[in-house]
């Protein structure tokens, strides 16, 4: 069972892997998400480049449905936006505007990784300096 983001942040805080004021600004940021108010989307929960499968030039199947779930698009678009600037800005050509500010996206990124990182405390891992810095680099 996925633990509250109040309880993850106090688990990597008390592990001494983000500080204090760290979380205190990573709870504004999630906060400041606008509420999503249409029907539920599918979710990928997981897009990154080796997620997509083209041929042609074309996207033919999107693979790895194991994080999917349903809400807002935007943590999709949230979470492709990790792969680098690059990739996201292209995949944003295809995808169209949106009606959202880069805020929302910055706030889902670092829930996204704040889960990443509590998840590797848990697993006993030691990747915690590839989490931190995507959170301090969104800070």
């Amino acid at each position: 069972m996925r633990r509250g983001l109040h309880e993850e942040l106090a688990d990597v805080v008390a592990a001494r892997l983000l500080t204090r004021d760290q979380a205190s600004a990573v709870r504004r940021a999630i906060d400041s998400i606008p509420p999503f108010t249409g029907s539920p989307r599918c979710l990928h929960g997981d897009l990154k480049d080796v997620h997509f499968h083209t041929r042609d030039g074309e996207l033919v199947a999107l693979l790895d449905w194991g994080d999917a779930t349903s809400g807002d698009p935007l943590y999709d678009l949230a979470r492709y936006s990790l792969e680098g600037s690059d990739a996201f800005r292209e995949f944003m050509a295809g995808y169209g505007p949106i009606d959202s500010t880069r805020e929302a996206l910055r706030g889902y990124r670092l829930r996204f990784t704040v889960q990443c990182l509590a998840t590797e405390l848990r697993a006993g891992g030691d990747w915690f300096s590839t989490y931190q810095q995507r959170i301090a680099a969104d800070l």
